[in-house]
């Protein structure tokens, strides 16, 4: 059967580029822009699975509740600083300038902001909320301390010399919780239909290389996502591809869940 799949122009297509690529009779995709316009896609059954942020779908409220099919991204995001002399955790924390987040209630600022609560509950340092373009605005120009961006853009930022990395999102939650995997992109359906057949060992293929950062694989990413395939290769180290099987998958995304509603 075709599947239709919505996703970002970003890391959360990858498996599915390379899907598409290789089973084309098989995988259809499509990019989106707009989040409300591509989970009404997915409620209407124009597409039959959808590639988001984890914790995105949260959003929805049409009908009947969306199925996760499988999350296939556990770690996206990095902490980059303006000033070189920053150097650690601790340095920033104790910063009186400002760190950007993307807007507020995101992914990301939920992660971060669990991530202070525990190791800088006393930081002088302001979260602040932004969009994306003017958080990379604000950043380059000096305007702000440091701020928290995904991949490929924290990376892109670095190999311009306009911002350096502190540490990946991942590692700096190990520190404060244990676990390096913390659920990032899911994959959504409404009907068992989407998942039926070889859709599960077709994803765990298309990670596994994307996990041996195959030169081939990340220039067809990077075409498709329109970076440059040097960016891609770069930045793919710093992302976190797995599909674990469905117990750990269910540990972590639950251990993850309780903190993300401590805050």
């Amino acid at each position: 059967m075709m599947r239709r799949i919505l996703a970002p122009r970003s890391f959360a297509a990858a498996p599915f580029v390379l899907l598409a690529h290789d089973f084309p009779d098989r995988y259809q995709l499509a990019f989106f822009t707009d989040h409300n316009s591509a989970l009404a896609a997915l409620a209407q059954s124009e597409v039959d699975l959808l590639c988001t942020g984890y914790t995105e779908t949260q959003r929805f409220s049409g009908g009947a509740p969306l199925k996760r099919v499988c999350t296939y991204i556990w770690g996206l995001s990095a902490l980059l600083v303006r000033d070189a002399q920053i150097r650690d955790f601790s340095s920033l924390v104790n910063h009186d300038g400002q760190l950007l987040l993307p807007f507020t209630g995101s992914p990301l600022d939920l992660q971060v902001r669990a991530l202070f609560k525990k190791l800088a509950p006393q930081r002088t340092i302001e979260l602040v909320n932004g969009e994306i373009p003017e958080i990379l605005g604000r950043l380059q120009q000096g305007n702000a301390a440091a701020a928290v961006l995904p991949e490929p853009l924290a990376t892109l930022l670095c190999e311009a010399g306009k911002a350096h990395r502190l540490g990946d999102l991942a590692g700096l939650w190990a520190s404060a919780f244990g676990d390096v995997m913390t659920p990032q992109v899911s994959c959504f359906c409404r009907s068992d239909r989407s998942v039926a057949g070889d859709l599960m060992s077709d994803i765990d293929r298309a990670v596994l290389k994307l996990t041996m950062a195959d030169e081939v694989c990340a220039r067809r990413v990077a075409a498709a996502i329109e970076q440059k395939a040097e960016i891609i290769l770069s930045a793919l180290p710093h992302v976190i591809f797995s599909l674990p099987e469905a117990a750990e998958a269910e540990r972590l995304e639950s251990r993850y869940g309780k903190i993300l509603d401590s805050l």
